[in-house]
């Protein structure tokens, strides 16, 4: 079975776009290997450690976004000062990553690092 699901991630990984996510985890991990990020991705999780987060955080989700579509859930269990966003269709902002709108997503977030980092900031 591993060894058929390294064929198929080895298949996916030279894809341009199919696979550029994967080269990037990979990449960022310091991995050669898809299925050694496969084994240790789950270490990388916040489940049971939401509480413990204590900096002001951001939590955004575009409209259209399956990726993002429980931000909602990290950002109920938060208990550090917390801003939610929702990006809509109306805005052209609610696909993956905000890619109709990237200027309208960069603004919010600006201000919202403004707003923390200096609170006397008028925006």
């Amino acid at each position: 079975m591993l060894r058929l699901l390294d064929r198929i991630l080895g298949v996916v990984i030279k894809k341009p776009t199919a696979g550029w996510a994967l080269r990037r985890n990979l990449m960022v991990h310091g991995l050669s290997e898809p299925l050694e990020f496969f084994r240790m991705a789950p270490a990388y999780s916040l489940k049971g450690l939401e509480g413990q987060v204590e900096c002001p955080t951001l939590i955004c989700a575009a409209e259209g976004d399956d990726l993002s579509s429980r931000a909602h859930v990290l950002f109920d269990q938060l208990t550090c000062k917390k801003t939610f966003i929702e990006f809509t269709a109306i805005d052209g902002a609610h696909e993956h990553c905000e890619s109709g709108a990237r200027t309208q997503f960069h603004q919010v977030a600006f201000d919202w690092l403004d707003l923390i980092l200096t609170p006397t900031a008028a925006i």
